[in-house]
């Protein structure tokens, strides 16, 4: 547990709470769902979220879309979208039983294929690859941004607000919605808010913690409630305490086994829900005790690490007061990475920014994959090497290619230039096509394309390529279609000149 601590409160702390939000609010909107066998509602207003996060990379990276808008959306796109589309399929699926001749299961089964469709479609055709929509779907918590978890924490609260002012009369509706109307409630409002409020904490969840998270805090947790619980309001207390407990447990292995977090929570819900069910009555009430004592537990624990300006000591903010290591445990791996990564931006000395790119490669952070991407324009061919090595060495569950996709759509050239070429070093595809991009904006400075696009692309092809990015329109135009040209022929197959 001080293991854990430790690593929440180093780096993790916001991304550690808002997973609890996430992990106590979807989980109480999810036994609603599974109350009401709308499970498969909850699933299609998931995908609408994706495909409104995928549309956005489409926009962001699409050629055809005036510069202004695809800034736009590279910068609020994501959360726009799946919001957009998430609301706006809640409109459409309380409407589902208006449809003549069409089933509700299948209208929602319409909405969920279409989803589907609509984000591998837009994130095929963006720049980043498929790639991008399997970190949609897995996610991953530990990369959220702080204007994601600033977003999530206010959506999270409306939704609290707007159930704790409704809860009667949603409970009511989901139960018997004929003695709803005759008390004179309008069922099709209420239903409509209940599924706006829920795709609201869906979207907002998406871009923090994936798919698969989100559905599984809206359907597990809530199920271990209802076997451990003998009433409606116990079952409610529980399944928010199973969210809890498993987000604390999936961390905890996550980080002591160096694992990807989101999958390890849903395995721990997974395993939750196989003991929650229906066996031996002490059994039972055992385990819900520890799933009570557990959720407490996982509060505690975000309480210990939450920032508290000014506290000292033990307790509220204890775990970022990080002084200089005293006695002789020496300096912390975090404490390493700190200092690597000061020296490799901040050096002049090039054998010091050279053993930084080293250390850096074994002290592996998702924290570097920006700082390394840049200093792929060290003046140093050395370190540039060294670099391109630490790049390729990061482990998949850091998720770096996410941080580069995202520095694709800066506003500055040169950051999209540094985004690309640090997918190159990563042996990613999708950087051969971003340099391209590069080498077709007119903002990217010419000497740039002259000292790292060309060489990387020569190296990458093996030949040169007849651009000059002081040449005329029409000849800068001739030798993109031959770049063009040759990625189109080996694209689809092609390999990393001595890549794994």
């Amino acid at each position: 547990m001080n293991a854990l601590i430790d690593a929440i409160g180093d780096r993790n702390a916001g991304q550690y709470i808002a997973t609890l939000g996430m992990a106590a609010m979807l989980s109480y909107l999810g036994l609603f769902t599974v109350l009401r066998r709308i499970v498969f509602t909850g699933v299609a207003l998931t995908q609408l979220a994706a495909a409104g996060v995928a549309t956005s990379f489409f926009i962001a990276d699409g050629a055809i879309f005036p510069l202004a808008l695809r800034q736009f959306a590279g910068t609020y796109g994501s959360v726009l979208g799946s919001l957009g589309m998430s609301i706006a399929g809640a409109f459409g699926l309380a409407a589902r039983g208006r449809v003549r001749r069409l089933s509700p299961d299948a209208f929602v089964g319409i909405v969920f294929v279409t989803a589907s469709a609509i984000a591998v479609l837009a994130v095929w055709k963006s720049a980043r690859g498929l790639a991008e929509l399997r970190d949609i779907l897995a996610g991953e918590v530990l990369l959220s941004r702080p204007d994601e978890l600033f977003l999530l924490w206010i959506g999270l609260v409306v939704v609290a607000i707007v159930h704790g002012k409704k809860r009667r009369e949603f409970w009511l509706v989901s139960f018997d919605p004929e003695f709803a109307s005759s008390l004179g409630q309008k069922v099709w409002r209420l239903e409509l808010l209940f599924l706006g409020s829920l795709a609201v904490a869906i979207a907002l969840s998406l871009r923090a913690a994936g798919l698969m998270l989100v559905f599984a805090f809206l359907l597990l947790p809530p199920l271990s409630g209802l076997n451990l619980a003998r009433r409606l309001a116990g079952a409610g207390i529980l399944a928010a305490a199973s969210g809890l407990t498993v987000s604390l447990v999936g961390f905890l292995i996550a980080f002591r086994g160096n694992l990807p977090v989101a999958p390890t929570i849903v395995i721990c819900a997974v395993l939750l829900h196989l003991l929650s069910l229906p066996t031996w009555r002490p059994w039972r009430s055992l385990l819900a005790l520890l799933v009570l004592l557990g959720g407490l537990a996982a509060i505690a624990v975000g309480a210990y690490v939450f920032p508290m300006p000014g506290a000292q000591g033990a307790g509220f903010g204890a775990a970022h007061n990080h002084g200089p290591p005293i006695g002789p445990q020496g300096p912390t791996r975090d404490q390493l990475k700190d200092a690597a990564l000061a020296r490799l931006t901040g050096e002049t000395d090039a054998e010091l920014r050279l053993e930084a790119a080293r250390a850096l490669e074994d002290l592996q952070d998702s924290r570097a994959t920006e700082a390394l991407a840049r200093a792929l324009l060290d003046e140093d061919p050395r370190v540039r090497e060294a670099v391109a090595r630490a790049l390729l060495a990061l482990k998949p569950q850091f998720q770096p290619a996410r941080s580069l996709a995202r520095m694709r759509t800066a506003a500055d050239p040169e950051t999209r230039m540094v985004a690309a070429l640090g997918q190159v070093a990563m042996e990613k595809p999708e950087g051969v096509e971003g340099l391209i991009s590069c080498l077709a904006d007119e903002d990217t400075p010419a000497l740039a394309c002259e000292d790292f696009i060309l060489p990387t692309l020569a190296r990458l092809a093996g030949r040169d390529f007849a651009f000059d990015p002081f040449a005329d329109a029409a000849e800068k135009t001739a030798a993109l279609d031959d770049l063009r040209a040759w990625w189109r022929a080996v694209g689809p197959g092609f390999r990393f000149p001595g890549g794994r």
